[in-house]
This record gives C-alpha cells, sequence and structure tokens, in this order.
C-alpha cells in the first residue's frame, strides 16, 4: 500500500496498490482502503476510497468519497458520492471502450447508479440502478430502483418510483 506515495503528506493507504501511484508533492488527505483503491491517484486531494477498485483511475479528482466495490472507478471528476457496488463507474461502450468520468458533484447511492457517467454534473441518483446509462445528463434526481436508467442524455428530469421514465431520453 502507497508504495509510491513519495512527495504527498497526511494520506492512508490499507490494502494491496492503495494509493501505489501516488507520487505527486500536491495530492495529500486521501483516504485508501481496500485492494487498488486510489490506486492509479497520482494528484488527488482529499479524497476517500473505501472498497477494492473505488475510484482506481481517479489520477488528480478532489473532494470525492466512494464506498463499495468499484465506486467511482474510473472517475476523473470532482465533488462526487458514489456509495454502492460499481456506483459512479465510468461509462462504456463495449467491455474495452471506457469513457473516463469528468463530471462533478454528482450523488450516487445503490448499485450501479449513474453507472455509465461520463461527463454529467450536479445528479443525484438513489436506488439500484437509477440513471444507470446517465452519460452526459445534468441536474436530475431519480429515486428509485430503476429509476430514468436508460435516458443518457436528459436533463433537468425528476423521477421518483420503481422503473418511472425508465426509458426517457429527453435532452
Amino acid at each position: 500500500a502507497g508504495s509510491s506515495n513519495k512527495l504527498s503528506s497526511q494520506n492512508t493507504a490499507v490494502g494491496a496498490f492503495a494509493l501505489t501511484n501516488h507520487e505527486g508533492s500536491s495530492g495529500s488527505n486521501n483516504t485508501a482502503i481496500g485492494y487498488f483503491a486510489l490506486g492509479d491517484d497520482s494528484i488527488g486531494l482529499r479524497n476517500t476510497a473505501l472498497g477494492s477498485l473505488t475510484f482506481t483511475d481517479n489520477l488528480q479528482g478532489l473532494n470525492n468519497t466512494g464506498i463499495g466495490y468499484g465506486a467511482g472507478r474510473f472517475n476523473l471528476g470532482n465533488f462526487n458520492f458514489f456509495g454502492g457496488s460499481q456506483s459512479g463507474t465510468g461509462s462504456r461502450t463495449g467491455s474495452a471502450s471506457i469513457s473516463f468520468n469528468t463530471g462533478g458533484f454528482n450523488t450516487g447511492i445503490g448499485e450501479r447508479t449513474l453507472y455509465k457517467l461520463a461527463n454529467g454534473d450536479s445528479n443525484v441518483a438513489i436506488g439500484s440502478l437509477a440513471l444507470y446509462s446517465d452519460s452526459s445528463g445534468n441536474y436530475n434526481t431519480a429515486i428509485g430502483v430503476e429509476t430514468s436508467n436508460y435516458g443518457d442524455t436528459a436533463s433537468y428530469v425528476t423521477s421518483i418510483g420503481y422503473r418511472s421514465l425508465s426509458f426517457n431520453n429527453r435532452s
């Protein structure tokens, strides 16, 4: 854990490869617990990653919190909270094609909420698979299991209840 953490300060790393590539002098106050948590973070600041592969590729993000396996795995944004297995993971068009999440001020609570997020800002998703496919929408609120889970570019949408607006894709 923290094997390359040479120049920064006040970081905590627990687990194999946690904060392993953290070499920047400006990154500090990070907490990484779990296999490869914040593993490729280089100059991130005030990030918390709890779980294997959480914020693995958060290269320079700040003030992010991820709890659960793979939460925020491909996140490059700031001020995000992802709680739940693979919440806020990052967009993908195929198994090998990944778009990193550059969005900020997003909140995802539940398994795979905001799963394909690429550059959307200020979204709130609560409930498993809520806003699952939202890649670039902004200012959306989805509360409930599978709520607004297939709308990928919609903005300013509020949906509440099981599967409400599941196929909405208005922008």
